[in-house]
């Protein structure tokens, strides 16, 4: 929102790289796969555990061992960061049985990498679009997606995995094409991602008392909340146990929205 703003200043039409990503490789969870494409995670020996069937069960949970039997215990659907939303089910009710979710598994059966590239192209990508347009929009900004062309996913995707993440280096083909255009140090600089401190702000910060949003009468009596599973999933965030934040964001963002725009809205009309 605050760069769509700036930009608004002096440029109403903006180019970004949303898709490059997930359609070159470009993250971290992409180097679980080897050269070949093959799913590995874990390493090496977590790869020859697997191949000879050794249950998870069998390994102790210490040390290196137990880094082993955690991976062998990943699933391809649990490296994706779009898929992490299924917990949110749990403090809904009436959650229909055809989701966006499940059928991006569903339709994904294939291995290897391409499983977690066609679940990141329709889990994880989608909202990010989904974002940028709502805040370009608001700025009166014209944002265009160059690598999310049809037709550029139809050639890109068939293309092995060896030339998206190799040696490590992800988005490999796409940095070697950049090449003749921008200079090394910017091309293979160290991602960054822009991390929000979500937690911190739930925790100790601003948002703190958004928390009683989700566990007051107007919470309760919604019809579609989980109240027993939300009440004590804020109970274990406030004793400082883990639990992903963002599930607790989302649901403070919809009840916020709920009682600025329907609720609101009901009182002005009756």
């Amino acid at each position: 929102m605050l760069l769509c703003q700036q930009s608004a200043a002096t440029s109403k039409v903006i180019l970004t790289g949303e898709g490059a990503d997930e359609l070159f490789a470009g993250y971290s969870r992409y180097l679980h796969f080897g050269d070949d494409g093959a799913w590995r995670p874990g390493g090496r020996v977590a790869s020859y555990l697997r191949a000879a069937h050794i249950s998870p069960s069998l390994l102790p949970s210490i040390g290196r061992i137990g880094g082993y039997k955690a991976a062998l215990q990943t699933k391809i659907s649990d490296l994706s960061r779009g898929l992490k939303r299924p917990a949110m089910e749990s403090f809904l009710v009436g959650v229909p049985e055809s989701t966006p979710y499940r059928d991006a598994v569903a339709a994904s059966q294939t291995s290897g990498f391409l499983q977690l590239t066609a679940l990141d192209q329709k889990c994880f990508l989608e909202p990010m679009l989904d974002r940028q347009d709502k805040m370009s929009m608001a700025s009166s900004v014209e944002a265009r997606v160059p690598f999310c062309n049809p037709l550029l996913f139809d050639q890109v995707n068939p293309v092995p995995f060896s030339l998206k993440m190799k040696d490590g280096i992800p988005k490999y083909l796409l940095k070697k094409i950049g090449e003749q255009y921008l200079d090394h140090d910017l091309l293979y600089r160290r991602k960054k991602a822009l991390i929000v401190p979500i937690e911190g702000w739930l925790r100790n910060g601003a948002l703190s008392e958004r928390l009683s949003l989700l566990t007051d009468k107007t919470a309760r009596e919604r019809g579609f909340y989980n109240s027993r599973q939300i009440e004590a999933a804020v109970d274990k965030f406030k004793r400082g146990e883990e639990l992903p934040s963002r599930y607790l964001m989302s649901l403070i963002s919809f009840e916020t929205w709920m009682r600025m725009f329907i609720d609101q809205g009901a009182l002005q009309h009756a």
